[in-house]
């Protein structure tokens, strides 16, 4: 049904297509291609791994070490848009633009597949997902959201066509080599892989169908990773995807809540943290009598974290509602306020103004006054897209409802990628669910436009 759709409208998908790119290419050339942070932070790593695969000396750090940090899609992707470029920046995220404007495709597919007798939530979502200015914002940053949410998108359009029973083994080996291509880019590959098996084993039948199933999506998944954690395994010793864990629960999760129970700042929280877990690494390295290597270093910085968390039990609470708070309302416009206010963050702070939060975005202090109407407009498009989720899960509850088992076994990938960004939340970590929430917000929309029709008729 997917395949005859998609033949029957290519002159649309091709009309889509074209005006996603133009939008994109627009929105890079007025806010992002003269990004003074574009190398800066996150996207500055990003940038180190892939010069050293372009210079020919593999994954390694400045040093000559191996780099573990971060996983390698992304340094590929972009080291490839170096290697075609001459090392140009601004032609490879013109490639990210293009590859981006599928994405509004691929959410067409999923609401079709999701949605098969309501082609018209089809239609509404992908006009969405071309305007949505956290799809056009980071398709034209050195950021890896674009290249996962490509990825992870293709995997769910395989997996729920297995479920609906269009598609069999081809789809499971393409959904498993997807997601394993998305767990080399964003670490939430494992997490992904346990949901989409268990998931596979409760919607197939019969059982050795599903069983099949599963080893053979687990089978493409692992053909993919298995060479990074062999890679690792080889030149370490140890089982590993990447060393970014440690640091990550460090400094986004043990420092604050040792800075709210103590009523500190951000910076003393940080240095208690840290003397501490140096005094740990320091019995280690006496008792290895050799400094220890970054992959050692992870696993007690990662032990030492989960214990300061558990021993504030309410701070760490307290911490997780407003980081997964701040995931699901916050706005992709931050980044353009970061980047006009020349890499300004807001400090983190024991008590938080919630006030201030929001006069931040209500009115911002700006040199590009331009920035206010794209903050304004995503306001208006994400109360559109919240309102019309809330609704979606009232009708379940007002008149008993239970989804198609597809829209349960997307509402359950969406708690994987909030649930985890209980320890630092940010709008672009529900990126690649943005599309899950916008097909179900399209939905309940159009259920109330149904009932004035049919109450007027």
């Amino acid at each position: 049904m997917v395949k005859s759709l998609l033949v029957q409208k290519k002159y649309f998908l091709l009309f889509l297509f074209i005006v996603s790119f133009v939008v994109r290419l627009l929105f890079f050339s007025a806010f992002l291609k003269n990004n003074s942070l574009q190398l800066a932070f996150d996207s500055g790593h990003y940038h180190a791994a892939a010069l050293s695969l372009v210079e020919g000396k593999g994954f390694t750090n400045v040093d000559g070490s191996p780099h573990v940090y971060r996983l390698p899609g992304y340094p590929i992707f972009l080291a490839a848009g170096y290697a075609l470029s001459n090392h140009n920046v601004t032609v490879t995220l013109l490639v990210q633009c293009l590859l981006a404007s599928f994405i509004p495709l691929l959410v067409f597919g999923l609401a079709v597949v999701v949605f098969p007798t309501i082609p018209v939530v089809a239609y509404v979502s992908s006009f969405v997902t071309v305007m949505h200015v956290g799809f056009l914002m980071f398709a034209g940053m050195v950021m890896s959201e674009t290249l996962f949410t490509f990825f992870f998108l293709m995997c769910l359009l395989f997996v729920c066509g297995v479920i609906r029973g269009w598609w069999r083994w081809w789809a499971l080996v393409g959904s498993g080599l997807n997601l394993g291509i998305a767990s080399l880019i964003r670490p939430s590959g494992p997490l992904l892989l346990m949901a989409a098996i268990i998931l596979l084993l409760l919607c197939l039948r019969p059982y050795r169908y599903a069983i099949k199933a599963a080893l053979i999506f687990c089978g493409s998944w692992l053909a993919v990773v298995g060479m990074w954690l062999a890679r690792n395994f080889l030149l370490t010793g140890s089982l590993f995807l990447h060393t970014l864990s440690g640091p990550h629960l460090l400094n986004h999760g043990a420092a604050r809540v040792v800075m709210m129970a103590h009523r500190c700042s951000y910076q003393e929280a940080q240095g208690i943290v840290t003397a501490s877990l140096e005094q740990r690494i320091h019995e280690q390295t006496v008792h290895k009598q050799r400094p220890l290597y970054e992959w050692e270093r992870c696993p007690i910085t990662e032990k030492f974290a989960l214990q300061t968390l558990l021993s504030y039990p309410w701070q760490t609470m307290h911490l997780c509602v407003n980081n997964v708070a701040k995931t699901l309302l916050s706005l992709y416009s931050s980044e353009l306020l970061f980047i006009d206010s020349g890499g300004q963050l807001p400090a983190y702070t024991s008590q938080p103004d919630v006030s201030d939060m929001f006069m931040r975005f209500l009115c911002p202090r700006l040199h590009d006054i331009r920035i206010v109407w794209i903050i304004y407009f995503e306001i208006f498009m994400h109360l559109f897209i919240l309102l019309g989720l809330f609704g979606f899960f009232v009708i379940m509850l007002r008149y008993h409802w239970i989804p198609d088992r597809i829209v349960l076994y997307l509402l359950m990938f969406a708690c994987l990628f909030i649930l985890p960004t209980c320890i630092c939340g940010f709008a672009r970590l529900r990126l690649p669910i943005e599309p899950i929430f916008i097909m179900l917000s399209v939905r309940f929309w159009l259920f109330i436009l149904e009932r004035e029709w049919y109450e007027k008729g």
